[in-house]
């Protein structure tokens, strides 16, 4: 009797009902106990080459002077880990991407730091050891810098076939008003951190100025 019953259970049952649940998803998911919490995106972030969860909560009122970013990653195995970093004056989403720029196995976490008039500041998160920590931008401590107005185009470009290798890419518009003063600076990943390996300067039109603004790298949104 017993038997028939439970026969009869599986077989009204839902298909996902019957799934097991991985271990990353029986903890509760990455967001589990954060307030505001949102999951934005599945990516290797440890460099297993498993999609680790991603979540990302905001502490503070969209564009207030002073607030917090709360990153979480749940790897594929259950582990979690967490960092806080403060933001000033940001609106809109947080979360601009996950990109392999260092070279190293695992994708770095990118989210926004602070806004200005049109610059926006951003703050990589790396994974060392089982924790999130920051990667500094090359030649800019702790903030990847973007921009793209009238006078001047800040940007990143990172090919995806130079691995360990991004660009920095500076355009400011001329005394003559038609043309921009293009800088591009080339980094390489060491053991010992970010490594300068030359740079050239040319004028440029200003339409390759305005297309250098911006992340131009795999992983990111633009803008």
């Amino acid at each position: 009797m017993r038997r028939s019953i439970l026969l009869g259970l599986l077989a009204v049952l839902p298909v996902a009902s019957l799934v097991t649940v991985a271990p990353a998803e029986a903890g509760g998911g990455v967001c589990a106990g954060v307030a505001r919490c949102h999951v934005v995106a599945h990516r290797d972030v440890n460099g297993n080459g498993e999609r680790d969860a991603i979540g990302v909560a905001r502490r503070g009122e969209q564009g207030a002077q002073r607030g917090h970013v709360v990153v979480r990653v749940l790897t594929d195995s259950g582990h979690r880990a967490a960092a806080r970093r403060s933001i000033r004056f940001w609106s809109g989403p947080l979360y601009q991407g996950a990109a392999d720029v260092d070279g190293r196995a695992g994708r770095e976490v990118f989210v926004g730091y602070q806004q200005g008039a049109h610059t926006q500041f951003f703050r990589s998160l790396t994974w060392r050891d089982g924790d999130l920590r920051t990667l500094d931008a090359p030649g800019r401590g702790h903030t990847w810098i973007i921009d793209g107005a009238f006078n001047v185009a800040y940007g990143w470009l990172r090919k995806a076939d130079d691995d360990g290798v991004i660009r920095r890419r500076i355009a400011v518009r001329s005394e003559t008003g038609d043309r921009f003063r293009g800088r591009v600076t080339k980094f390489a990943w060491t053991a010992d951190g970010w490594d300068r390996r030359g740079s050239w300067s040319r004028s440029i039109s200003e339409d390759q100025a305005f297309r250098w603004g911006g992340f131009h790298v795999p992983g990111l949104a633009r803008w």
